[in-house]
This record gives structure tokens, C-alpha cells and sequence, in this order.
């Protein structure tokens, strides 16, 4: 990983207090005066800055040199500072190489134990806090903070007690080990809002300290279960033993049997038998199902809600022994007041709905005679819709079958489809109009005339599925006459925006009228956006390394600006390719990868490299200097890790 850039700024003023203009500002390695690492001069109000990248093999400690005609004044690394105070933006407390940075805090001039607190961070990022009361000078650890690169695996561990003041709380898995308090009072409310896990997740010890517990233990469930206690004081009962059968009993169901004598029917209490299997004093009984007795004697009525089987006699008939008057009565105002059937097949159905009441026979009625009618009553008997015997008269039979009024008999006729298809339509016959697409729906059912005609309407659906074709010499299509794409012209497609023509496209030519391509400046990390083309890797890459064309092989290999055939960069990796394989490169455009690509600066000008940077043959910031070398400009950075990827391809060797 790099390292993180450095800065350096800061004033120079002369001995009147006026800034000075124009002095050279140069940085060095510590104690280094042969060579300038990065320089700067000031500017008209004396101020001056250097932004410097520690490379590979630099301790990252510098010195800063100024130069006024001839006074030169340093800036040492090894100076040191004792302040009484210090207000900084930004403490920056840097480490060498491998090294552990860190700070002390002294109180009473740390002249006791006890005295001096010591923060450390050690290489890899774990940060210590220790105090040295135990022996002074020698620090004891007492917070730890290990980070890691998800947050929920980073640690914090405390080494002494911890005491919290105020709510704790804890999102994540917690281990309590040892004797746990919860609450100092009967007041205390302790809610537990996720689940107790473990078969006896619970015991409790009593009022007595003994080796006697209560342990609440849970079978094993196979679904989501939930336990009620009641809103009442007093002693749950227990089975004698283990039972998956729900009690489905309510309190005052199970109340009903206590005070209850066998053999003795009392009010509001369950009925046990007694010795006898007797039980005596039932005032009304009545049954729902099968009543199965020996004899069977009423002496006064009988309500019965199921059905009544007959099946003695001769032939099970249902018989009345009354010489006078015999009746069966059926409940008035009802659609089905008493139904004769086999099985549930009805067969007859009694309906004494007020003003409707009727007689309704499903099934064929047969008559054994018929008698004739004494005059010619000219009356004829039909079903109407809803299936009621009706009459119609001599004169409205001729008219409903259409004869004697110049209608004629017509029994059939026929449709054809449009592949020549012909069927027949006769009486009793039905033709239901189906498509992909369509819906039908008569809208007007009534008369039939011509001057009322029957109205059958078809609509075509909104989302069209079905449609493998369209053509037409002027077709739209579009959310309005406004924006559209339109197909007015021969061979040429057009599209509009706001009613205004913005591209036309043609089999030769994409043409923007009025309009620009814009390109997304700020892609997404590990994305791209330009202008792309599919080629071949000659090797594998990673998304962000520049690649030149071998006309060899037609591949795209790693370009490198220490010779002539591999310096002339053309592409950049869109994303990871192998070799030999078919990628998607860059030609002009943006590129965003927080972690192929260094850490640019915004603005700088990006080169061909030299040779790969941590692996990668990405763009450089610097420009190649060796003898030999060609130097190209292939874009530039516009942020840390966005460069805009376009390449001059005019190179320049070094010579």
C-alpha cells in the first residue's frame, strides 16, 4: 500500500516584518544536502507549500530548507519543541518504517507512580493506553483496541472493571462470565427482548441457599411457540408426564366438573355416570348426530337437526297412523324450505320465499295420463329463463319461431375466418371471438335491431406481448407527439425530445443534432465511462493497466515506456482480463478503482510508466527520465482515485 503524502507549508518574513517574494524553498531527507526532494518559492505574502510522497526506501522524515540570497535558514527534523500549549488543525504523530508511534501525558511533572499515561500504536494498528502506577516508567496496559478491517470483528478490550454510569448498550454477541448482578432494588425492571437459548435456560435457587434448585426446562421446539402466564395470582399445575397435546379446555370449562355427583344431573356442572353407567333427570336433549337405541319412545315433541333415517317396515316408509288429518310442514319464507333428494342430489325443492313461493323439480317429470282439455283453450305450455313452467299463446308461439310474419325459419349459418375456414352455426350453437391482445365485451345486449343493434366491442390491450412485427411507412412510438421516435423517413430512424429532433440514425451514420455526448465525470468504484472496445489480453491485467496493440498476435499487452514497441499506449483496462482472453479496454474516458490505482492528486498529469507500480502497470505522475525512454501523455487524475484516460499519442524520447 503507499504511503500517505506529506505536507509542508508555512511563512517568511524579514527582520521588518514584510513578507518576502521569490525564496527558494527546498525539502531534503533528514539531514540530506544533495538532493532536492521536491522545492517551492514564496509568494507575495510570503507563503509557501510542498506536497511530497514518500517512495519506496524513504524513512519519511525530511528537513526543510529556505533560501534568501545568502541566508539559508532549516527546518530540522530532529528539532524539538517544548510548548505550553499547542492549537493545532490537524496532529499528525508519525512512526518509521516498522516502528510504533507514540504519546505521553505527564501530570504533577510525572514525578510519582501513577503519574504518566502512555498511548501506543504499534505497526499493524493496535492502539494501547497504559499507565505506569504499578512501577513508574514501566507502563501497564489497560485498554486495548485491535481494528480490523470490518467493524464488527475490531476489539476493545478493558483489563481492569468497568463502571458505566449512564445506559450501556450492546448490539453485538456478549459473554458475561462469573457471578452476574441485574439490579440493586425491587424497583428495577430487567427486559429481555431477544431469546433465552439453551433446553433449561433458567434455575432458580429460592429464598434458601442449598443444593436444592427449581430449573425451568424447555423441550426442544419444532416451530415458533408462545406460553401466556395469566393476569392472575396463584399455582400452576404440572403433568405427571411429558405430552405434545394441547389442553384445549378453558378455567370455566374445567370448573364445570367440580361439586359434580356421578349419575346426577345438576346445572352449570359436567355429567359423569355412575356405577350403573345410569344417569338420571335430563330435562332436553338435543342431538346432532345418530341417536342408535334399542327403543325409541317420544311422548312429546322431537326437534331433529341432522337427518332421520327410516329403515324398519317393510320398505323404511314414513307412516301416519291418524285417521283424520295428516300434514308435513315446512317453515315459511325460506329459499329452500324442505328439498327431496338422494345423496345431495335434489330432486324436488319446496321454495316459501314470500311472493316467490314454488314448487322447482330437477329432474324429468313423467306423467302416466294427461288428461285432454275439454274446449280449445289455444294455450301452450314452455320454460322460461329462469326454468317455471309457463304458457304462451297460439298466436306468441308463431311469433317467437318466427313464422307467418315473413321471417322465415332460419335453423343455421355459417362464419369464415380469414384462411378460408368455414363453420356452421346452428340452433343451440355458441361463437366466442378470442386473440392475443384483444378483449371482448358485449356493451349493448338489447333489442337487436337496426336501429338497436346488438353492440360487441373490441379493444386492444394495453401491454402487447403477442406483437412479432410493425410496419408501417410512418410509425411512432413514444410517450407523446413530443417525445417520440419516429420512423418518417426512409431508412433513417429519428428521435425527439420535447418536439425537438436530437439524433437521427441511419445504416451509415449517428447523427447528434443540437445535442452532446456527456460522459459521467464521477463514476462508480471499479467502473467506467467512455468509450469502450472489445480485444484481447496477451497476458493478464488488472482493471486500470495501460496496454499497447501487438500487430504480432492482435493483443493488448502491458505498456511500458522503456522501449520504443512497447511504449505507445492506446487503452486501459476496463476490468481484470487473463490472457488469452476477450475484455472490454478503455479507448477515452473515466476510470474510478480505489484500489488498482495509486492515490493520485487531483490535476496531475498521468505517463506511460516506467515499469509497474505495486504490481500494476498503471499510470505515473512522473514522467519517465531515463536515458532511452518515451514519454507520453495518456490523461491526468481528476481525484485520488478517478483519472480521466485519454492518450496523446505523441511520444518524446529521452536522449
Amino acid at each position: 500500500m503507499a504511503k500517505p503524502s506529506l505536507s509542508f507549508a508555512g511563512f517568511l518574513y524579514d527582520d521588518a516584518g514584510d513578507a518576502i517574494n521569490g525564496a527558494t524553498v527546498n525539502l531534503y531527507a533528514k539531514n540530506g544536502v544533495s538532493t532536492s526532494l521536491a522545492d517551492t518559492t514564496t509568494n507575495s505574502s510570503g507563503y509557501w507549500s510542498i506536497s511530497h510522497t514518500p517512495g519506496s526506501g524513504e524513512a519519511g522524515e525530511y528537513d526543510v530548507q529556505i533560501t534568501s540570497g545568502a541566508s539559508k535558514r532549516r527546518l530540522k527534523f530532529d528539532d524539538a519543541v517544548q510548548l505550553a500549549s499547542l492549537d493545532a488543525e490537524t496532529l499528525s504523530v508519525r512512526a518509521n518504517e516498522g516502528a510504533a508511534s507514540a504519546m505521553y501525558f505527564y501530570a504533577d511533572e510525572g514525578e510519582d507512580a501513577g503519574d504518566r499515561w502512555k498511548i501506543n500504536v504499534a505497526d499493524g494498528g493496535v492502539m494501547t493506553f497504559g499507565n505506569d502506577i504499578a512501577s513508574q516508567n514501566t507502563y501497564e496496559t489497560h485498554v486495548t483496541i485491535t481494528p480490523n478491517s470490518t467493524v464488527a470483528s475490531s476489539t476493545v478490550a478493558v483489563a481492569g472493571n468497568t463502571t458505566v454510569g449512564g445506559a450501556l448498550t450492546v448490539t453485538g454477541a456478549t459473554t458475561l462470565n462469573g457471578n452476574v448482578t441485574l439490579g440493586d432494588a425491587a424497583s428495577d425492571v430487567i427486559t429481555v427482548n431477544g431469546t433465552l437459548a439453551g433446553a433449561s435456560a433458567l434455575q432458580f435457587e429460592g429464598a434458601t441457599a442449598d443444593g436444592y434448585e427449581t430449573t425451568v426446562a424447555f423441550v426442544d421446539p419444532t416451530a415458533d411457540r408462545t406460553v401466556y402466564f395469566p393476569n392472575q395470582g396463584g399455582y400452576l399445575p404440572v403433568l405427571a408426564s411429558a405430552s405434545t397435546t394441547q389442553v384445549s379446555a378453558t378455567p370455566e370449562e374445567l370448573n364445570v366438573l367440580d361439586g359434580v355427583t356421578a349419575g346426577t344431573v345438576s346445572a352449570s356442572l359436567g355429567v359423569v355416570v355412575d356405577s350403573d353407567k345410569d344417569i338420571g333427570s335430563f330435562r332436553n336433549v338435543t342431538l346432532t348426530g345418530e341417536l342408535d337405541a334399542a327403543t325409541l319412545d317420544l311422548s312429546s315433541s322431537a326437534d331433529i337437526a341432522g337427518d332421520l333415517v327410516l329403515s324398519g317396515g317393510a320398505d323404511g316408509a314414513l307412516q301416519f297412523t291418524n285417521a283424520g288429518e295428516n300434514s308435513i310442514k315446512i317453515p315459511d319464507n325460506q329459499g329452500s324450505a324442505l328439498i327431496i333428494e338422494e345423496a345431495d342430489n335434489a330432486y324436488m325443492t319446496f321454495v316459501t320465499t314470500d311472493s316467490s313461493e314454488a314448487v322447482s323439480i330437477a329432474k324429468t317429470l313423467t306423467l302416466s295420463t294427461v288428461a285432454a282439455a275439454g274446449t280449445d283453450t289455444d294455450k301452450f305450455l314452455v320454460l322460461d329463463s329462469s326454468g317455471n313452467v309457463d304458457y304462451r299463446t297460439g298466436s306468441q308461439v308463431l311469433s317467437d319461431i318466427g313464422a307467418g310474419t315473413g321471417g322465415g325459419d332460419m335453423t343455421s349459418f355459417q362464419l369464415e375466418d380469414d384462411d378460408g375456414t368455414e363453420v356452421t352455426i346452428s340452433n343451440a350453437k355458441e361463437v366466442k371471438i378470442i386473440g392475443s391482445g384483444v378483449t371482448t365485451n358485449w356493451t349493448d345486449t338489447d333489442n337487436g335491431t337496426d336501429g338497436d343493434p346488438y353492440d360487441l366491442t373490441i379493444t386492444v390491450d394495453a401491454a402487447q406481448t403477442g406483437i412479432t412485427s410493425i410496419l408501417a411507412t410512418d410509425v411512432k412510438i413514444g410517450e407523446d407527439d413530443q417525445t417520440k421516435i419516429d420512423f418518417e423517413d426512409a431508412n433513417k430512424i429519428n428521435f425527439y425530445a420535447n418536439n425537438t429532433k436530437i439524433m437521427s440514425a441511419s445504416s451509415t451514420a449517428l447523427e447528434f443534432i443540437d445535442a452532446s455526448v456527456q460522459l459521467d465525470s464521477g463514476p462508480t468504484d471499479e467502473t467506467v465511462s467512455g468509450i469502450t472496445a472489445s480485444f484481447t489480453a496477451g497476458e493478464d491485467l488488472v482493471r486500470g493497466e495501460v496496454v499497447y496493440y501487438k500487430p504480432g498476435d492482435s493483443k493488448m499487452w502491458k505498456a511500458v515506456a522503456t522501449a520504443a514497441a512497447t511504449s505507445r499506449c492506446v487503452a486501459m483496462a476496463a476490468a481484470d482480463i487473463s490472457a488469452d482472453a476477450a475484455g472490454v479496454f478503455l479507448l477515452k474516458g473515466f476510470l474510478q478503482d480505489n484500489g488498482s490505482v495509486p492515490s493520485y492528486t487531483a490535476g496531475d498529469t498521468l505517463y506511460t510508466p516506467e515499469a509497474e507500480t505495486s504490481s500494476q502497470n498503471v499510470p505515473e505522475t512522473a514522467a519517465p527520465d531515463t536515458d532511452g525512454d518515451f514519454v507520453q501523455i495518456i490523461g491526468w487524475a481528476v481525484s485520488a482515485n478517478t483519472v480521466y484516460f485519454d492518450p496523446d499519442l505523441t511520444i518524446i524520447e529521452v536522449a
